[in-house]
């Protein structure tokens, strides 16, 4: 598998600083709110920089739903907890804020782990995504952490291997961002990457990598299902058959639709291939509606609500770190001694190419188990001062297919966070931390990181 190095922006770097905090957070989705607010509670002076003019990331802006990950197997039993759940139950008092956790009327149906009715997804939080861009903003706010939106990050500013900072583009022009340590939890891994750290592109053997979507939102819908598939059939432009996802919202008669685009190959690194996958399949989104109104009973009078502002992105950088976490890790429910998260999603990667022989069947990690990401996927192998929140930390390309999820996403981000306060004060890079360290934070600080299995 080709290792890609990539520098960004290197002649356009402003030489001013605008700002000097003690960690830069990069990228205001659902990893860098939690790194942030565990950044900021750990007595650190913290700044989130966002592109868009809202938090989220693909929760809100990505309209994905709902949040997998959190691995709710019976009242009082979860997997993900700590900073993550504590947005959750922000969500759950504002009105139709969300469903709350629900386990999979189908679990415990099945006579063997073979024939697991659910594909190893046991549950879900379904929320509305207005209701996530405010707890998400009121709960950073209330931690005194500063926000910059409407703000994208250029470039990593370095000292030989070390970041010192971030440039960003903002409306009122370039701007240098110090910190002490910088998290970057873009989802792409843009910070790691523009700073020179190596990183992995798809599939090892020939770099297919899974296809992007367009996410959109429905009313009156006359149905009262959390989640129902159904297949469609041979649509303009597409040649087969279509299997849509309907995810139920808060609100009586809205859904959240999601279905693969179609369009296999494109590059979510290129410009011009998010251009051109946006524009086709916000253009079938029309003939996708028509086929629901008459394809599916209960959608006759249903109508679009809105398209997400960005395309579902399921896979790009992946950062190799001090540990790569790989495909038997995920199976084997391996647990390491700097674990800092649990996670039990399956290895869910949809069909990278048109080939019928490429298919990727679900592979699910086995039931009431779970494995740990251990923090050595959060430093970069290469890097400095430089820590990784998200779907791009180090992993192979059939674990990420796994991790990849927002809930899973949420706890890498609170660990992220508690490194970097760790690191600021004991006065050392993120890499000499002892990530048994990490851990004994988290589980000092509410995370379920010890004990019996769910």
């Amino acid at each position: 598998m080709e290792v890609r190095r990539q520098k960004i922006g290197e002649d356009d770097t402003p030489t001013s600083v605008a700002r000097t905090t003690d960690v830069v957070v990069c990228g205001g989705g659902p990893a860098g709110i939690c790194a942030a607010v565990a950044a900021a509670r750990g007595g650190l002076k913290v700044l989130l920089i966002e592109q868009y003019g809202f938090l989220g990331g693909m929760a809100t802006g990505g309209l994905v739903n709902p949040i997998y990950g959190f691995g709710y197997f019976e009242k009082g039993k979860q997997l993900v907890t700590g900073i993550p759940e504590e947005l959750v139950q922000a969500l759950a008092r504002l009105e139709g804020g969300t469903l709350g956790h629900q386990r999979r009327i189908e679990c415990e149906t099945c006579d063997s782990h073979d024939a697991c009715p659910t594909h190893g997804v046991s549950s879900l939080l379904s929320f509305d995504p207005e209701a996530f861009k405010y707890a998400a903003l009121t709960m950073l706010e209330k931690e005194g952490v500063e926000i910059l939106l409407y703000s994208r990050v250029l470039t990593a500013l370095m000292d030989s291997a070390t970041v010192m900072g971030v440039a960003v583009a903002t409306k009122s022009g370039r701007q240098v961002i110090r910190g002490a340590v910088v998290i970057d939890a873009t989802g792409d891994g843009d910070v790691a990457a523009a700073a020179g750290n190596p990183y992995q592109v798809g599939r090892s053997q020939d770099g297919a990598i899974q296809p992007q979507s367009l996410i959109f939102r429905v009313g009156n819908v006359k149905r009262d299902e959390n989640r129902f598939r159904q297949i469609l059939p041979n649509l303009p432009g597409r040649r087969s058959a279509l299997s849509v996802l309907l995810f139920r919202l808060p609100r009586t008669g809205e859904y959240i639709v999601n279905c693969d685009s179609g369009i296999h190959g494109a590059d979510p690194l290129r410009v011009e291939d998010l251009t051109r996958v946006h524009a086709e399949t916000l253009k079938a989104t029309r003939d996708i509606m028509a086929a629901i109104r008459t394809e599916i009973p209960g959608c006759q009078d249903s109508y679009l609500v809105s398209t997400a502002a960005h395309l579902g992105i399921r896979e790009s950088r992946r950062i190799v770190g001090e540990y790569v976490l790989t495909k038997d890790d995920v199976l084997n429910c391996r647990k390491f001694p700097d674990g800092i998260c649990k996670a039990a999603f399956p290895i869910d990667i949809h069909d990278l190419t048109e080939s019928p022989d490429d298919c990727n069947p679900m592979l699910c990690v086995k039931c009431g188990d779970y494995y740990e990401i251990p923090y050595r996927c959060l430093v970069p192998c290469a890097i400095d001062n430089l820590l990784l929140a998200g779907r791009c930390i180090s992993g192979t390309h059939e674990a990420h297919g796994s991790y990849r999820v927002m809930g899973t996403c949420m706890a890498v981000g609170q660990a992220a966070g508690t490194a970097a306060v760790l690191a600021t004060t004991k006065g050392v890079v993120p890499r000499r931390l002892d990530g048994v360290s990490v851990r004994r934070a988290l589980i000092e600080n509410g995370v379920t990181l010890s004990g019996a299995k769910c």
